[in-house]
Parts: structure tokens; sequence; C-alpha cells
């Protein structure tokens, strides 16, 4: 197996590691929640991930998720994300994943991106990202 595959079998394998980790962490909220996930297979889809809105764990917007980063040796992810415009990143496993509405039955119930506890003024305090370098201002 060539080193780029051997890499992205390892990355994905982390990414779906946190995913599970991050359902099994999340309570159930009484707000509604604006999300448009859905489970396939008992996981969610990172295509469905980017540009996906960020709430608190009151429900407010605090954001939207642009990118998952993960590095060639399967390391933890990083969220990158923008809040009124700023670019941030921050580790992945910060965010939890919960149902858009916790009193839902159905089948393939939506799920939201929860940053727990955080705001737009905290995420905008984070240092700006980059992606040209990945470094930080």
């Amino acid at each position: 197996m060539n080193k780029m595959i051997k890499a992205g079998v390892l990355a994905g394998t982390a990414l779906f590691a946190s995913y599970g980790i991050a359902m099994a962490d999340s309570g159930t909220s009484t707000h509604k929640l604006g999300g448009t996930l859905t489970m396939t297979n008992g996981m969610l889809r990172t295509s469905g991930l980017d540009g996906a809105t960020i709430y608190n764990n009151s429900g407010k917007d605090v954001g939207t998720l642009k990118n998952i980063l993960m590095s060639d040796s399967g390391g933890a992810p990083m969220a990158v994300a923008s809040a009124d415009g700023r670019m941030v990143s921050f580790p992945f496993s910060k965010l939890k994943f919960e149902k858009s509405d916790p009193k839902s039955t159905a089948k393939n119930p939506d799920y939201s991106v929860v940053y727990p506890g955080a705001t737009t003024a905290k995420l905008k305090a984070m240092p700006k990202f980059h992606y040209n370098n990945g470094t930080a201002d």
C-alpha cells in the first residue's frame, strides 16, 4: 500500500473514531438546532460538515465549519471555522454532534455541530488561521 493511501486510511480511521467519541459524549438538549447532517451506516459524512453552522450548547449560531484538517500520520484532526469572517482553527474534539431535535423519533434524524460554551467573540479571539502556510497570526 503506498504512503498516500495508508495516510488517508489512518486519517479516516482517526476521524471516524473522533465522531464516535463526540457522539458518545454529546448530551441531549431541550433546544432545537438547525442541523442538516444525517447518519450513514451510523456515521456522519465529512462532506456534510463543510459549511455546517456551529452552534453553542444554548443553540446560538457562533460560526461556520469550513474544513477538517488531518495530518498524514493520522493524528488528531483540527477544525477550521469562520466566525464573522475571521478564520480560526481548534481541535476537532471540541465539537460535539447532537440531534437537531432531541425529541425526534425519525429513523434518520438531522444532527447539528455543537461547540459547547463557544461564543462568536471567543472564536474571533482565537489566533487567525491561514490556509497557505497553516500558521496563525
